[in-house]
Protein backbone atom coordinates (compact mmCIF):
# COMPACT_ATOMS: atom_id res chain seq x y z
CA UNK A 1 0.00 0.00 0.00
CA UNK A 2 1.40 3.30 -0.77
CA UNK A 3 0.52 6.37 0.95
CA UNK A 4 0.53 10.14 -0.80
CA UNK A 5 1.04 12.83 1.76
CA UNK A 6 1.85 12.96 5.17
CA UNK A 7 0.05 10.14 7.28
CA UNK A 8 0.49 8.30 10.34
CA UNK A 9 -0.81 5.37 12.45
CA UNK A 10 -0.40 3.07 15.19
CA UNK A 11 2.32 0.63 15.61
CA UNK A 12 1.68 -3.24 15.67
CA UNK A 13 3.95 -3.82 18.57
CA UNK A 14 4.00 -0.59 20.31
CA UNK A 15 0.59 0.83 20.08
CA UNK A 16 2.52 4.19 19.49
CA UNK A 17 1.41 6.59 16.57
CA UNK A 18 4.39 6.93 14.37
CA UNK A 19 5.00 8.48 10.49
CA UNK A 20 3.80 6.20 8.01
CA UNK A 21 6.26 6.06 5.22
CA UNK A 22 5.60 5.93 1.33
CA UNK A 23 5.90 2.57 1.23
CA UNK A 24 2.79 2.14 3.77
CA UNK A 25 4.79 0.93 6.84
CA UNK A 26 5.58 2.81 9.76
CA UNK A 27 9.27 4.70 9.89
CA UNK A 28 11.84 3.61 12.40
CA UNK A 29 10.92 4.42 15.83
CA UNK A 30 11.61 3.16 20.12
CA UNK A 31 15.64 3.41 19.32
CA UNK A 32 18.05 5.81 21.63
CA UNK A 33 20.79 7.99 19.96
CA UNK A 34 23.77 7.17 22.62
CA UNK A 35 26.94 9.02 21.43
CA UNK A 36 25.27 9.76 18.56
CA UNK A 37 24.94 6.07 16.73
CA UNK A 38 21.49 4.78 16.44
CA UNK A 39 20.62 1.69 19.17
CA UNK A 40 17.75 -0.22 18.71
CA UNK A 41 14.20 0.30 16.90
CA UNK A 42 10.78 -1.04 17.99
CA UNK A 43 10.07 -4.57 16.75
CA UNK A 44 6.81 -2.38 15.26
CA UNK A 45 9.51 -0.40 12.88
CA UNK A 46 8.84 -0.70 9.48
CA UNK A 47 5.50 -2.92 9.13
CA UNK A 48 2.27 -2.32 8.83
CA UNK A 49 0.52 -0.29 10.42
CA UNK A 50 -2.06 -1.20 12.81
CA UNK A 51 -4.89 0.74 11.32
CA UNK A 52 -4.09 -1.80 7.92
CA UNK A 53 -3.05 -4.81 9.49
CA UNK A 54 -3.21 -6.63 13.19
CA UNK A 55 -0.96 -9.73 12.75
CA UNK A 56 1.72 -8.77 15.15
CA UNK A 57 -0.44 -7.10 17.18
CA UNK A 58 -2.89 -10.48 17.06
CA UNK A 59 0.84 -13.00 18.47
CA UNK A 60 1.00 -10.39 20.85
CA UNK A 61 -1.80 -10.75 22.70
CA UNK A 62 -1.79 -14.40 22.29
CA UNK A 63 1.52 -14.70 23.95
CA UNK A 64 0.71 -11.89 26.56
CA UNK A 65 -2.47 -14.24 27.40
CA UNK A 66 -0.06 -17.24 27.16
CA UNK A 67 2.43 -15.96 29.82
CA UNK A 68 -0.25 -14.63 32.01
CA UNK A 69 -1.53 -18.32 32.42
CA UNK A 70 1.85 -19.71 33.10
CA UNK A 71 2.47 -17.34 35.50
CA UNK A 72 -0.96 -17.84 37.11
CA UNK A 73 -0.45 -21.64 37.19
CA UNK A 74 3.40 -21.16 38.29
CA UNK A 75 1.93 -19.12 41.33
CA UNK A 76 -0.71 -21.88 42.38
CA UNK A 77 1.53 -24.37 42.37
CA UNK A 78 4.09 -22.93 44.64
CA UNK A 79 0.73 -22.06 46.95
CA UNK A 80 0.08 -25.88 46.55
CA UNK A 81 3.30 -26.98 47.48
CA UNK A 82 3.56 -28.71 44.56
CA UNK A 83 6.56 -26.45 43.06
CA UNK A 84 9.17 -24.91 45.64
CA UNK A 85 11.84 -22.29 44.75
CA UNK A 86 15.45 -22.94 44.06
CA UNK A 87 16.79 -20.67 46.09
CA UNK A 88 15.39 -18.41 49.21
CA UNK A 89 16.91 -15.05 50.54
CA UNK A 90 19.02 -15.18 53.77
CA UNK A 91 17.42 -12.78 56.49
CA UNK A 92 18.51 -11.72 59.93
CA UNK A 93 17.92 -12.37 63.00
CA UNK A 94 15.41 -9.90 63.20
CA UNK A 95 13.55 -11.44 60.12
CA UNK A 96 14.74 -8.64 57.82
CA UNK A 97 16.05 -9.38 54.12
CA UNK A 98 19.74 -9.39 53.50
CA UNK A 99 21.38 -7.80 50.94
CA UNK A 100 25.33 -7.48 49.61
CA UNK A 101 26.53 -5.11 47.51
CA UNK A 102 28.07 -6.38 43.75
CA UNK A 103 29.67 -3.87 42.12
CA UNK A 104 28.30 -0.90 43.73
CA UNK A 105 24.46 -2.19 43.08
CA UNK A 106 22.57 -3.84 46.28
CA UNK A 107 21.67 -7.55 45.67
CA UNK A 108 19.87 -9.64 47.70
CA UNK A 109 22.10 -12.95 49.86
CA UNK A 110 20.77 -15.82 48.65
CA UNK A 111 21.20 -19.78 49.91
CA UNK A 112 19.67 -22.86 48.28
CA UNK A 113 16.22 -23.86 49.46
CA UNK A 114 17.64 -26.89 51.79
CA UNK A 115 19.81 -24.58 53.64
CA UNK A 116 16.85 -22.10 54.31
CA UNK A 117 14.64 -22.19 57.74
CA UNK A 118 11.29 -22.03 57.76
CA UNK A 119 11.08 -18.46 57.89
CA UNK A 120 13.12 -17.85 54.75
CA UNK A 121 11.38 -20.46 52.86
CA UNK A 122 8.13 -18.84 53.84
CA UNK A 123 9.04 -15.55 52.82
CA UNK A 124 10.52 -16.63 49.66
CA UNK A 125 7.52 -18.41 48.64
CA UNK A 126 5.17 -15.69 49.37
CA UNK A 127 7.90 -13.37 47.50
CA UNK A 128 7.62 -15.43 44.06
CA UNK A 129 3.85 -16.31 44.56
CA UNK A 130 3.05 -12.28 44.55
CA UNK A 131 5.93 -11.74 41.74
CA UNK A 132 4.33 -14.83 39.36
CA UNK A 133 0.37 -13.16 40.23
CA UNK A 134 1.89 -9.69 39.58
CA UNK A 135 3.48 -10.66 36.38
CA UNK A 136 -0.01 -12.43 35.26
CA UNK A 137 -1.89 -9.51 36.02
CA UNK A 138 0.37 -7.15 34.31
CA UNK A 139 0.37 -9.69 30.91
CA UNK A 140 -3.55 -9.84 31.14
CA UNK A 141 -3.65 -6.01 31.30
CA UNK A 142 -1.23 -5.61 28.66
CA UNK A 143 -3.35 -8.11 26.18
CA UNK A 144 -6.32 -6.30 27.12
CA UNK A 145 -5.12 -2.84 26.47
CA UNK A 146 -3.75 -4.51 23.10
CA UNK A 147 -7.08 -5.88 22.17
CA UNK A 148 -9.13 -2.86 22.99
CA UNK A 149 -6.48 -0.80 20.47
CA UNK A 150 -6.65 -3.02 17.59
CA UNK A 151 -10.43 -3.26 17.84
CA UNK A 152 -10.74 0.61 17.60
CA UNK A 153 -7.73 1.60 15.45
CA UNK A 154 -7.18 -1.67 12.82
CA UNK A 155 -9.98 -1.41 9.72
CA UNK A 156 -9.94 2.74 10.20
CA UNK A 157 -8.21 5.18 7.87
CA UNK A 158 -4.61 6.39 8.50
CA UNK A 159 -4.07 9.58 10.22
CA UNK A 160 -3.84 12.62 8.15
CA UNK A 161 -1.16 14.92 9.26
CA UNK A 162 -2.59 17.65 7.64
CA UNK A 163 -5.95 17.41 9.27
CA UNK A 164 -4.78 16.64 12.76
CA UNK A 165 -2.95 19.65 12.87
CA UNK A 166 -5.97 21.45 11.43
CA UNK A 167 -7.88 19.89 14.07
CA UNK A 168 -5.43 20.72 17.00
CA UNK A 169 -5.85 24.41 15.95
CA UNK A 170 -9.41 24.34 15.75
CA UNK A 171 -9.11 23.06 19.47
CA UNK A 172 -6.91 25.13 20.87
CA UNK A 173 -9.12 28.41 19.13
CA UNK A 174 -12.12 26.59 20.88
CA UNK A 175 -10.23 27.05 23.86
CA UNK A 176 -9.71 31.01 23.58
CA UNK A 177 -12.51 31.60 21.68
CA UNK A 178 -14.41 34.83 23.57
CA UNK A 179 -17.83 33.07 25.64
CA UNK A 180 -21.03 35.30 25.07
CA UNK A 181 -21.66 36.59 28.31
CA UNK A 182 -18.75 35.24 30.32
CA UNK A 183 -15.01 35.04 30.43
CA UNK A 184 -12.89 32.80 30.82
CA UNK A 185 -10.71 33.63 33.36
CA UNK A 186 -10.23 36.62 35.51
CA UNK A 187 -7.09 38.22 33.57
CA UNK A 188 -9.23 37.82 30.32
CA UNK A 189 -11.91 40.54 32.39
CA UNK A 190 -8.90 42.54 33.65
CA UNK A 191 -7.48 43.27 30.09
CA UNK A 192 -11.57 44.46 29.26
CA UNK A 193 -11.94 46.73 32.09
CA UNK A 194 -8.29 47.80 31.39
CA UNK A 195 -9.38 48.63 28.04
CA UNK A 196 -12.32 51.09 29.02
CA UNK A 197 -9.75 52.49 31.56
CA UNK A 198 -7.63 53.62 28.38
CA UNK A 199 -10.43 55.00 26.33
CA UNK A 200 -11.69 56.92 29.88
CA UNK A 201 -8.08 58.32 30.34
CA UNK A 202 -8.68 59.94 26.47
CA UNK A 203 -12.18 61.21 27.43
CA UNK A 204 -10.97 62.86 30.54
CA UNK A 205 -7.60 64.35 28.74
CA UNK A 206 -10.46 66.55 26.87
CA UNK A 207 -12.37 67.32 29.67
CA UNK A 208 -9.19 68.64 31.65
CA UNK A 209 -7.78 69.81 27.55
CA UNK A 210 -10.69 72.37 27.73
CA UNK A 211 -10.27 73.27 31.19
CA UNK A 212 -6.69 74.57 30.52
CA UNK A 213 -7.00 75.95 27.42
CA UNK A 214 -8.94 78.76 28.84
CA UNK A 215 -7.08 82.22 29.65
CA UNK A 216 -6.52 82.23 32.82
CA UNK A 217 -8.47 85.70 33.25
CA UNK A 218 -11.46 83.53 31.58
CA UNK A 219 -11.29 80.76 34.50
CA UNK A 220 -14.32 80.37 36.72
CA UNK A 221 -14.82 78.74 39.73
CA UNK A 222 -17.57 76.27 38.09
CA UNK A 223 -14.47 75.23 35.28
CA UNK A 224 -11.51 74.68 38.48
CA UNK A 225 -14.73 72.88 40.04
CA UNK A 226 -14.85 70.33 36.69
CA UNK A 227 -10.96 70.64 36.62
CA UNK A 228 -10.63 69.34 40.44
CA UNK A 229 -13.49 66.74 40.65
CA UNK A 230 -13.29 65.07 37.39
CA UNK A 231 -12.20 61.46 38.83
CA UNK A 232 -8.74 59.60 37.73
CA UNK A 233 -10.45 56.10 37.37
CA UNK A 234 -13.65 55.15 35.55
CA UNK A 235 -15.08 53.30 38.49
CA UNK A 236 -15.34 56.48 40.55
CA UNK A 237 -17.75 58.50 37.69
CA UNK A 238 -21.08 59.51 38.80
CA UNK A 239 -23.95 61.39 37.82
CA UNK A 240 -22.57 64.35 39.65
CA UNK A 241 -19.54 64.35 37.31
CA UNK A 242 -21.31 63.74 34.46
CA UNK A 243 -24.45 66.99 35.64
CA UNK A 244 -21.32 69.29 36.53
CA UNK A 245 -19.71 68.59 32.88
CA UNK A 246 -22.32 69.32 30.95
CA UNK A 247 -23.00 72.66 33.10
CA UNK A 248 -19.85 73.76 32.86
CA UNK A 249 -18.61 72.81 29.03
CA UNK A 250 -22.05 72.00 27.18
CA UNK A 251 -20.30 71.45 24.51
CA UNK A 252 -18.53 68.14 25.77
CA UNK A 253 -21.69 67.06 25.41
CA UNK A 254 -20.90 64.28 23.10
CA UNK A 255 -17.90 63.51 25.34
CA UNK A 256 -19.42 62.78 28.41
CA UNK A 257 -22.08 60.51 26.46
CA UNK A 258 -18.89 58.45 25.67
CA UNK A 259 -17.76 58.56 29.39
CA UNK A 260 -21.97 57.03 30.17
CA UNK A 261 -21.24 54.30 27.64
CA UNK A 262 -18.04 53.37 29.01
CA UNK A 263 -19.88 52.96 32.67
CA UNK A 264 -22.33 50.98 30.93
CA UNK A 265 -20.07 48.86 29.37
CA UNK A 266 -18.19 48.80 32.83
CA UNK A 267 -20.92 47.51 34.81
CA UNK A 268 -22.06 44.76 32.18
CA UNK A 269 -17.94 43.80 31.80
CA UNK A 270 -18.60 43.32 36.01
CA UNK A 271 -21.86 41.41 35.71
CA UNK A 272 -20.55 39.05 33.67
CA UNK A 273 -19.76 35.28 34.86
CA UNK A 274 -16.11 33.98 34.97
CA UNK A 275 -15.47 30.40 33.98
CA UNK A 276 -12.20 30.24 36.25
Amino acid sequence: MKTKGQHRGHCQKCGAIQVVLPTGKLADHGYTVPNGYFKGTCQGSNQLPLQVSRVITDAIIRAMNDLAARNEVHAIALGAGQLKPEQVQQLTAWGSREYTYVDRKQVPIMKPWSEGTGAERTEQLKLEIGQAESDARFFRSHAKSMSELAQAVHGTALIDRDAEELARKVERAAKTAPIAGAYRTKIEQKRALEALGVEYSKARRVIMDRYLSTAHSERTDAGSNVYNSTPFDLHCWRAKHTALVLDTYPELASTVEAIEILVINRNEIKARPVIR
